[in-house]
């Protein structure tokens, strides 16, 4: 399993993108966000169960899991049934479906040893950054937002005001960053905090 460890960023991009674009040579380029993750689930031949995880599979604490000889992708219904979790709602299915395209070979994931699970669900996290916020359709609607073709520049005079009322530059990064996030996050059907982290990875968003 030493092989997880080393299974970084870059490759779960490839394969998040490639997944992507197998979906878009079926069914169309994706022009607008968000992209369509119940339909990339059926495109994969897997079907959404949402229902009580810990009732139907006594799975306490858990939002999502995937039973792949059944195809079938469990997603707890208490992020359906309150319409402000679509995003963390959307985010889990992506979530799984990183297990399906990452990790489906591995033959028996009840014998990974624990310490390499944690590799696993930092993976699928990545992967479903990814698939909902793919680079080229976040660089486009920011652009539109925005109006602005690259990364968040912060003038003399933005950034001494910004310091003045907000009492450090680090607390200005972060307003700015919670506002780029805030208002992009809705566009894409994903949390604030899923699309602050994203940004920053592409680097639209200057870290603190």
């Amino acid at each position: 399993m030493e092989t997880l460890r080393h299974f970084g960023k870059r490759a779960v991009w490839i394969r998040a993108l490639d997944l992507l674009l197998r979906f878009q040579s079926r069914h169309g380029k994706i022009e607008e966000p968000p992209v369509p993750i119940d339909e990339i689930v059926a495109f994969l031949g897997f079907y959404l169960v949402f229902d009580d995880l810990f009732a139907l599979l006594d799975l306490k604490g858990y939002l999502g899991c995937t039973k792949i000889e059944d195809r079938e992708i469990y997603i707890d219904k208490s992020l359906v049934d309150d319409p402000k979790r679509q995003g963390q709602a959307n985010f889990t299915i992506a979530h799984e479906v990183g297990h399906i395209w990452l990790h489906r070979g591995i033959p028996c994931p009840h014998l990974i040893p624990t310490d390499e699970e944690p590799w696993l669900e930092r993976q699928a996290d990545w992967f479903a950054s990814y698939l909902l916020m793919p680079l080229g359709l976040l660089n486009r609607v920011w652009g539109a937002t925005f109006g602005e073709p690259g990364p968040l520049v912060i003038t003399p005079d933005m950034e001494e005001i910004g310091i003045a009322n907000l009492g450090s530059r680090a607390k200005l990064l972060s307003y700015l960053a919670d506002k780029r996030a805030g208002e992009l996050a809705p566009l894409f059907t994903v949390s604030r905090e899923a699309m602050r982290i994203q940004l920053q990875d592409f680097g639209l968003l200057p870290r603190w």
